[in-house]
């Protein structure tokens, strides 16, 4: 009976250690599948391609620079492309803010 209730307790505790890493695992999934997780991740390969791109453009700049650059400045506007339209936003409401301002007076 020893052998019995000790392969038991054996497959007891296996079962219970499978049980705890199925649920850690089930837990690793249901954060990487968030929306958000997701879509940083796509925002991070963007941007390590990018860079790729960009260090490639770079180390062939002394054939065609001005393509280059070129490339580069496109890079990088797609990249901050979300903080430039907000500045060009606040800037033509301010135009337009004070433009109404002054057809009032």
């Amino acid at each position: 009976m020893s052998r019995k209730s000790e392969a038991l307790a054996a497959a007891r505790s296996e079962a219970q250690r499978a049980r705890l890493a199925l649920k850690s695992r089930a837990a690793t999934v249901k954060s990487r599948l968030r929306p958000a997780s997701l879509v940083e991740d796509v925002k991070d390969a963007a941007r390590s391609r990018a860079l790729e791109m960009a260090g490639a453009l770079l180390a062939t700049k002394h054939g065609r620079p001005v393509v280059a650059a070129g490339a580069v400045a496109a890079g990088t506007a797609y990249l901050l492309r979300k903080p430039i339209a907000r500045l060009v936003t606040r800037v033509f409401d301010k135009r337009h803010a004070l433009s109404k301002g002054q057809n009032h007076e």
